[in-house]
């Protein structure tokens, strides 16, 4: 159908042809039906016309109407791409739906192409690895141990496993394939990617792949160009990483334009960041189609409805100067040099006027429209109306004089005070209000001070067998004592003591030490037997006497248990082990050791003894050689 569609504009060739062929200078009477073959071309010829309107891959359009300089949508669909001309007054030529925004009829063109072809790029998805395309840049085979330098590249999964500082993202086909991976160079116009491919003289093709940064600073800017000569705009890739951008470019072979080297720049020489991948790089062959859009631009009016007060007059509008409720017509012209008529509907409103008086004793205040008014004086409010106008309020306020009085006064509590007929027997202040002769207040007021008792509580404490005087009373008994005396208000004043009387403490302490221990008490330390006084002070500063025996328990080095009576044990009472010189158990208990083992008496040899005993509620171990003597 595409070849067909070449052969549209020479249609009147083919039939001249095909009538040569069939009508022979001596057969030119023939009968219609000689034709058929010419007829049946030609309808095959017109018949994509037929069906389609003038082209194979139409697109859709539809005209618009708006104001001047107004935006309005433009949209075109059944394409891929899109080029308008003119681009005056568009937002995006090169999308579907510009916004358009023009004063004047205007008509746009809008070029769509239609992708009717597969990839002509071979391993355009690298899934193939690094075959099948040309490059200025590197080729890494291994991980690099260090930050890798520009101009390099690798076929990857993973842009992270070239440098830990790329980022992790999959490729724009799968998820899963490879991509082209590469640290951008810093060698203006080096080649990124490049293929050779045969195409088709006169035809549209368009070109595009898929780019997304690697690290965010400094992104790559893109350009293809064919056969030497750049093509498109340079695509100036957004620094967001992990999202694949698409860029394009339409380029048009000529007539002797058999095949296209096609390659991939970096406008970018950055040498810190520009690192990217590509993938899915795409040549497919389009077909174009044009329609047209037209703006129509109506003509220009407008009509302001205008409500001013009367103080406002006269209003200017347009040059126009207004004294006048009613409707003005100008005509002016717009920016376009067209006629623009302007209407004004133009109505006056009416302002307010108003009188208050008011009388107020002093202390009080008048508030009038949400203000507050405490002076005697004439004011002026300047308010708005229902209409939005000056409402002027004028306002006069008298303001008459009170009266006051003072009284202070003191009693003592469970008194009263008396006060214009009221009782009062509580500490306060009270007014009585009256009305004097200009009919406003007139305050008496009562301060009024009742003095309570005083009452203090005192405590004390004193040893058994002092004395405490309260008021020159002697006091030597724990318990409370009151007296009741006159405070300097004239009240009662009352003094309560509360008075404790502490213990002196007598205490006899036996103490049992062990020989080489010692005792402790009131900074004096006891060693050795015998009777012992300290007198010491009790926590709330009494005397406390303490009296201590102390008993020394000699421990013997020696005992001789030949049954005379006569140290013939050792420690009874106390807990002892002892042990001969080869670490055996002999003995462990509290009736005494005497010197026997198994029932039989030890010979005489030097032995070891453990001593447990308790001292001060502590567990103490003593330890040392016994001899046993016979």
């Amino acid at each position: 159908m595409i070849e067909i569609c070449m052969l549209k504009n020479n249609i009147v060739l083919v039939f001249f042809l095909c009538f040569i062929y069939y009508c022979k200078p001596n057969s030119c009477g023939m009968k219609f039906w000689s034709f058929a073959p010419c007829l049946k071309l030609v309808l095959l010829l017109l018949l994509p016309d037929l069906l389609f309107g003038q082209s194979l891959c139409p697109i859709t359009t539809s005209n618009v109407s708006t104001r001047p300089n107004t935006n309005v949508q433009l949209n075109a669909s059944g394409a891929d791409y899109y080029r308008w001309t003119p681009s005056t007054g568009l937002t995006d030529p090169t999308i579907a739906n510009p916004i358009a925004n023009v004063s004047v009829n205007t008509t746009y063109t809008v070029t769509g192409y239609t992708e009717n072809s597969s990839n002509l790029i071979v391993n355009g998805d690298f899934e193939n690895g690094n075959v099948s395309f040309s490059t200025s840049y590197r080729h890494l085979t291994t991980t690099p141990t260090s930050a890798i330098r520009e101009g390099n590249y690798a076929i990857l999964t993973n842009p992270n496993m070239l440098y830990p500082a790329f980022c992790i993202c999959t490729d724009h086909t799968s998820g899963f394939g490879n991509m082209f991976v590469a640290d951008g160079s810093t060698i203006a116009k080096s080649q990124v990617w490049g293929q050779t491919i045969a195409v088709k003289p006169n035809k549209d093709y368009a070109f595009y792949a898929y780019v997304t940064p690697v690290v965010s600073s400094s992104p790559p800017v893109l350009q293809f160009s064919i056969n030497g000569q750049l093509i498109g705009t340079p695509f100036f890739s957004p620094g967001v990483t992990k999202k694949w951008y698409k860029f394009y470019a339409i380029w048009h072979s000529d007539a002797a334009t058999t095949t296209a080297n096609i390659s991939i720049v970096d406008q970018n020489i950055m040498l810190n960041g520009n690192n990217f991948a590509l993938d899915d790089i795409r040549c497919l062959e389009i077909c174009p189609s044009a329609n047209t859009v037209a703006v129509a631009v109506g003509p220009f009016t407008s009509t302001t409805n205008m409500a001013i007060c009367s103080s406002n007059l006269p209003y200017v509008w347009n040059g126009l100067s207004c004294n006048n409720p009613g409707t003005y017509t100008t005509h002016l012209t717009t920016p376009a040099g067209c006629d623009s008529v302007a209407t004004l509907n133009l109505t006056v409103k009416q302002s307010t006027y108003s009188k208050v008086k008011a009388e107020i004793c002093q202390g009080d205040a008048y508030l009038l429209n949400g203000v507050i008014y405490k002076s005697s004086g004439v004011y002026t409010q300047n308010l708005t109306n229902a209409a939005g106008c000056d409402s002027i309020v004028t306002f006069s306020l008298k303001v008459k004089q009170s009266t006051a009085s003072m009284t202070t006064a003191s009693i003592c509590q469970g008194d009263a005070y008396r006060f214009n007929g009221i009782s009062y027997n509580a500490a306060g202040t009270y007014v009585s209000h009256l009305v004097n002769a200009a009919g406003c207040d007139s305050a008496a007021t009562l301060q009024l001070k009742v003095n309570v008792p005083s009452s203090v509580q005192l405590a004390a404490a004193i040893c058994d067998g002092d004395t405490y005087y309260l008021d020159n009373k002697a006091c030597t008994v724990g318990g409370t004592y009151v007296n009741h005396l006159l405070n300097l208000s004239g009240c009662d004043s009352v003094v309560a003591l509360n008075l404790t009387v502490n213990a002196t403490f007598n205490v006899h302490n036996n103490i049992l030490l062990m020989s080489g221990d010692s005792y402790h008490i009131n900074g004096h330390e006891y060693t050795e037997a015998g009777t012992y006084t300290d007198v010491m002070k009790t926590t709330v500063g009494c005397d406390s006497t303490v009296v201590t025996d102390v008993t020394v328990v000699e421990i013997p080095n020696t005992i001789t248990p030949n049954g005379d009576g006569h140290n013939d044990l050792f420690m009874k009472g106390w807990h002892v082990q002892v042990f001969n010189r080869n670490g055996i158990k002999l003995y462990d208990g509290m009736d005494g050791w005497n010197g026997m083992y198994n029932n039989k008496l030890v010979s005489k040899d030097t032995y070891f003894y453990v001593l447990y005993y308790t001292f001060e509620a502590e567990t103490k171990i003593r330890e040392g050689y016994l001899m046993v003597v016979r």
